[in-house]
């Protein structure tokens, strides 16, 4: 399929064409799999409306993982006293923990700082990764990762990342000042719709 997929892009490249012409060179591509895809049902894919009627099976070992994990920490029974299952994990692993863990309530404190220090999270640099979990110590209003997390929103631009923290920082009363301060300061060096938004997210535009 990818060596069909480079194939489609090369003859099409800068085009528009129709479904016909895509499912025309589907066939003329794979002139050995006819069979096949006759039997495909064409008219359910290509113009009915709904969902499909079937659904494919997928291996979930990865997220499984994930998510016994994720359910350990905020169950807060026999957590973990090694990392190993963390460092296994895949990059995306592990921004899929640590966003598991955001979708609940926040955790206590002192389990929030085990974890970090566990997983040895304040000293990961991956933007996905530490701006999840900047916002699960914003969650909790633990003090611990404040100053991280104003240099983090200093340092990095992406509205992707910004906006979440500083919707939790205006949440956290006791901060919601100095995060104020922090963006009037910033701003002149944030991109323009970044800032914009960011600005609605503090209610300084009211």
């Amino acid at each position: 399929m990818e060596q069909w997929l480079r194939a489609y892009l090369k003859k099409f490249e800068g085009q528009s064409i129709t479904t016909e012409q895509w499912k025309d060179f589907l066939y003329s591509y794979f002139n050995d799999k006819h069979d096949a895809l006759n039997k495909v049902d064409w008219q359910m894919w290509l113009h009915t409306p709904g969902m499909p009627t079937t659904k494919p099976e997928y291996d979930r070992s990865l997220f499984i993982a994930v998510e016994t994990l994720s359910k350990t920490w905020l169950s807060g029974d026999d957590l973990p006293t090694d990392k190993h299952d963390f460092v296994q994990f895949s990059t995306s692993q592990k921004i899929e923990f640590l966003a598991a863990l955001l979708i609940e309530d926040p955790m206590p404190v002192e389990r929030i700082i085990k974890l970090g220090e566990l997983y040895e999270l304040p000293k990961n640099n991956n933007a996905e990764i530490k701006c999840r979990w900047l916002q699960m110590c914003l969650r909790a209003k633990t003090e611990h990762q404040l100053e991280a997390t104003f240099k983090f929103v200093t340092d990095m631009g992406r509205m992707k990342f910004v906006r979440p923290i500083y919707k939790d920082l205006y949440k956290y009363e006791a901060v919601r000042q100095r995060a104020t301060e922090t963006f009037k300061r910033n701003r002149p060096q944030m991109h323009m719709i970044t800032a914009k938004m960011v600005a609605e997210d503090l209610h300084l535009n009211e």
